[in-house]
């Protein structure tokens, strides 16, 4: 027998028991990830079916996105459609015969602004997490889609190229629209420049500057430390701390919107984890004693603190609230988890429960000007 010395030995179950801690964390982090499967599996589940039966090509089995996609208004086949890039873009191991799926935007007669960020996050997502380049069959797109995402910067935004070439024909319609941006960190300077790209479509200032910049930033920071912790699993794997943003103008009404969307786990998931929950607890109890996801998010937006308790980053959800508030007009709609919240002038709150969980947080604000 083999005989080792007392100093190898102590080497040996240094090296075993890293081994055992690196087991457990994986297993961990592996059980985190099936939960969270299995929890968007069932959202999916209680979801409209897609279709299979329209084919633009052969070698791809299609499904077709619902002729009025918009989250707030046509929430249910919206999200299921969401739901189906998510789910059947990332089976990259394809089975032996089995065709890759299509994601038919030809079906698209109206877009929502917000709904049309949330899939171009999705794709880009897919793109990120995969290392692949998606194919666009653009050309066979309704032309307001079709403009639209020329203009939001979609096929920037994934590096590729458009099938259809966008030909400019004098009046673009009744919208303008803000090239789509997307980052990990906290920017002031991308607030500043989104800004100023918006206030040169409109000719104008959409607000005082501070709170416009406060804002934007805030919304940031809420993203980079909130929306993604280590504790709570996203699948497929997160595209950690990232955030997209976007923006238009509406001519006819002259009403600015912005959105900003992350596809971390959400507000009602990540509030209890804070290490403020002690104090908005007793907030909860007074504004909501069900807890409910709607609730969770009106406590997180009147609290106005972050987890992190670092100076400037101390306002979140309540500056952008402020700054409808300053307005006077508009409003801001929060969709996370299970719940939706509207604020209005006057401090005016609507509090509404979705069919489904959400995939992440939608914030979205419009200021009339």
């Amino acid at each position: 027998m083999k005989k080792y010395s007392r100093r190898h030995r102590a080497h040996l179950i240094r090296k075993s028991r890293a081994g055992s801690c690196r087991k457990s964390a994986h297993f961990h982090r592996h059980k985190i990830f099936v939960d969270d499967l299995a929890r968007m599996k069932s959202v999916r589940r209680r979801l409209p079916a897609f279709t299979t039966e329209r084919e633009v090509h052969q070698k791809y089995i299609c499904f077709d996105a619902p002729k009025r996609f918009n989250i707030f208004e046509n929430y249910e086949r919206t999200l299921a459609f969401i739901l189906d890039v998510r789910t059947l873009f990332m089976r990259t191991q394809r089975k032996r015969g089995r065709r890759p799926y299509y994601a038919n935007f030809s079906t698209i007669e109206e877009l929502d602004p917000a709904s049309g960020l949330i899939l171009a996050a999705e794709i880009d997502r897919w793109r990120r997490t995969t290392s692949r380049t998606p194919v666009s069959f653009d050309h066979l797109w309704k032309k307001d889609v079709r403009d639209f995402f020329f203009q939001a910067g979609l096929f920037d935004l994934l590096h590729i190229d458009p099938a259809a070439t966008h030909v400019s024909e004098g009046d673009e319609g009744d919208f303008e629209t803000i090239q789509y941006r997307s980052g990990i960190i906290t920017s002031g300077e991308e607030a500043n420049s989104f800004r100023e790209e918006l206030e040169a479509k409109i000719g104008g200032d959409i607000g005082p500057r501070v709170d416009v910049y406060n804002a934007l930033s805030e919304a940031m920071s809420n993203v980079v430390w909130h929306a993604y912790q280590r504790t709570l699993g996203a699948w497929p794997k997160a595209v950690i701390n990232r955030w997209w943003l976007g923006g238009t103008w509406s001519k006819s009404d002259n009403m600015v919107t912005v959105q900003m969307y992350d596809h971390g786990v959400g507000i009602p998931r990540t509030l209890p984890k804070s290490e403020h929950w002690s104090e908005v607890l007793p907030l909860i109890g007074r504004i909501d004693s069900e807890r409910s996801d709607a609730g969770m998010i009106e406590a997180a937006m009147q609290y106005g603190r972050t987890r992190t308790g670092k100076a400037g980053r101390g306002k979140g959800l309540a500056q952008m609230a402020d700054w409808i508030e300053s307005a006077d007009n508009g409003s801001l709609r929060i969709l996370s988890g299970n719940g939706s919240l509207t604020f209005l002038p006057g401090r005016q709150l609507i509090k509404e429960r979705l069919a489904t969980e959400f995939c992440g947080t939608l914030v979205e604000w419009k200021v009339s000007l």
